[in-house]
């Protein structure tokens, strides 16, 4: 019989690796760390409704009991969700009138968390001008 026999040596170095291996493996798992939970995800486009109907379109694609505000500034109407405050809202949906419709960009704190909820209510509204 050839049967190969581990080192004592060879056998340590395959203790280690594997070790090494599972360690990697299992951080490189952790979608959580502090960089992606701080992250925005965003999403731009137009859409041929005006700002309010279009913002109604995506607050009611919305999980029911989100807390959503709406504010105007200039020409560009805004939808926040968390709060009322663009520094601390989870996201937010701007509309801006351009020649022949309206131009929308989506940001999303954290959309990882519920996949993308807000970011997919405003594509979906999009597509339905």
């Amino acid at each position: 019989m050839n049967t190969a026999r581990l080192t004592p040596n060879r056998l340590t170095t395959r203790v280690a690796l594997a070790s090494l291996v599972l360690a990697v493996a299992s951080l490189s798992g952790c979608a959580a760390t502090s960089e992606t939970r701080l992250s925005w995800d965003s999403l731009g486009g137009t859409t041929a409704q005006d700002s309010s109907a279009y913002l109604s379109c995506v607050d009611g694609r919305l999980t029911p009991g989100t807390a959503t505000f709406v504010s105007d500034t200039g020409a560009t109407r805004q939808l926040l969700t968390g709060s009322a405050d663009p520094l601390l809202a989870s996201g937010i949906v701007q509309v801006t009138p351009i020649d022949g419709g309206n131009h929308f960009s989506a940001y999303q704190r954290s959309a990882w968390q519920d996949k993308g909820e807000l970011l997919d209510a405003a594509y979906q509204c999009a597509q339905h001008s």
